[in-house]
């Protein structure tokens, strides 16, 4: 029996590889950023490691500034503090 296999994907702000467990993924839809928990709906994903610090940079250094408008960003800032761990 063959064993799972493991997936990886790039983090925005390291740009090295992490298994999907270790991610959060936002997916663009209609210029807005969502956060997809279950990492499950259509469209492009952005993944971030799933940590204060990154989090802290990433809105910090404006990186998601190019995916969506500002005020969907701001909701997406607090829903993604109060998640990460």
């Amino acid at each position: 029996m063959n064993p799972k296999k493991i997936i990886f994907r790039m983090d925005l702000v390291s740009r090295k590889t992490y298994p999907l467990n270790q991610l959060i993924r936002l997916v663009k839809k209609d210029n807005t950023l969502l956060f997809d928990k279950n990492k499950d709906q259509k469209g492009r994903g952005i993944y971030l490691k799933n940590d204060k610090e990154t989090i802290k940079v990433v809105f910090k250094k404006g990186l998601l500034k190019r995916y969506a408008d500002i005020d969907s960003l701001k909701l997406l800032e607090s829903e993604l503090t109060s998640y990460v761990k």
